[in-house]
């Protein structure tokens, strides 16, 4: 990019273009609608656990070839449960990210057990093995692994790792439900995995989750903690029900976003301002936010990198197009909360210089489009 004016950016480049029919989301099908009708004319939208509930976690186990499920009121609380299934106790530590969604590091603290933050990999969004091993202590209970933005995180080495420590993989696919890593779907390599339904996922019912397990120890953990006399995070019958038609269409949605990813960042490959994800072979990934990472210029400097991130982001949004900062990460988290395994630079860099765009123009015909008002605003700004 090119260094940051104080001027206001150009009227027609913000106003020539809107593209908000493009974010739509969720999307609007007779299907859907159909099964809000069947839940209300059988009166089970009124129960507490119905028929729709049930098929959910049948559908669910199969997807994922695993026995045991639990819904849940959110993708957030998925987590705590799962923690708590895992067997983390108070004082108990977790390892995680440090760049991660802030609820995981909060789900983590909420128990009384304390966050141990290691850093990503240079150029991605995945946690790294190495700083996991780094970060392994004699009080390490478990181990969150966050699949993010169409990343893959390195989880074979790591569930290898922890099964030779004893200590559980959470598997956090909220964002990618029905990505797969050499064939296997992800949310299977780990003990746990959790999914979550809210407002903008792939999967969306406003809110809910799930937590799926492959041991009945966990699962009647997760049971213990979630019934109080009745289940104290319950999904309903009529969220159930508007999930079974999307559960049914997941891969081949997940294919057409895959593709309109692909060009989007063949795209955006040729703009030396924008990196993009490096996409192995061997990983079929699913997009929720499709992110890129800003290159500052050699002489820029980082107050003016940060001004024209900011106008950036103003430019494309006041097209209407959907793009906002990614998360901004544990790097400076107080060690009162948590430990710290380095420094963590790579989050820290990357934290500061990540865009998301949501994924709903992935299923647009404004692909291109978009990709070049992209570019062509980075240039400027």
């Amino acid at each position: 990019m090119k260094p940051h004016s104080t001027s206001e950016p150009d009227s027609e480049m913000n106003h020539k273009a809107d593209y908000s029919e493009f974010f739509r989301w969720p999307l609007q099908k007779p299907e859907y609608l159909q099964a809000l009708i069947k839940a209300y004319e059988s009166g089970d939208w009124g129960r507490y656990h119905g028929q729709n509930c049930q098929t959910l976690v049948e559908v669910i186990s199969r997807y994922f070839e695993r026995s045991f499920v639990r819904l849940c009121s959110s993708g957030t609380i998925a987590v705590e449960i799962a923690l708590k299934a895992a067997g983390v106790k108070v004082g108990d530590e977790v390892i995680l990210s440090a760049y991660d969604f802030p609820g995981n590091f909060r789900c983590i603290e909420s128990i009384g057990a304390i966050p141990v933050l290691a850093d990503i990999m240079p150029g991605t969004w995945s946690i790294s093995y190495d700083s996991v091993v780094e970060a392994y202590g004699s009080k390490t209970k478990a181990i969150i692994v966050s699949h993010l933005h169409g990343d893959i995180a390195p989880i074979e080495l790591i569930s290898a790792f922890a099964k030779n420590k004893e200590i559980k993989i959470i598997e956090d696919i909220c964002q990618c439900p029905g990505a797969t890593f050499n064939s296997m779907k992800l949310g299977t390599f780990g003990d746990i995995a959790t999914l979550s339904f809210g407002g903008s996922k792939l999967l969306t019912a406003g809110r809910g989750g799930a937590i799926v397990m492959k041991s009945e120890a966990d699962f009647q953990r997760s049971k213990i903690y979630s019934d109080r006399g009745n289940d104290a995070f319950p999904l309903s019958e009529l969220q159930a029900s508007i999930l079974l038609p999307q559960f049914d269409q997941l891969n081949a949605v997940n294919e057409l976003r895959f593709k309109a990813a692909k060009l989007m960042m063949e795209r955006f490959s040729h703009c030396g301002q924008i990196n993009t994800l490096k996409i192995s072979a061997k990983s079929q990934p699913a997009f929720f936010k499709l992110p890129i990472f800003l290159s500052p210029s050699n002489d820029q400097h980082v107050n003016d990198f940060n001004n024209s991130k900011e106008q950036l982001i103003r430019v494309l949004q006041a097209k209407k197009i959907k793009i906002d900062h990614g998360f901004p990460g544990f790097a400076n988290r107080s060690s009162k909360r948590c430990r710290k395994v380095s420094d963590l630079r790579e989050t820290a860099r990357l934290a500061k210089s990540t865009l998301i765009l949501h994924h709903p123009c992935l299923l647009s015909n404004a692909v291109e489009t978009i990709a070049d008002e992209i570019i062509d605003a980075s240039k400027q700004v």
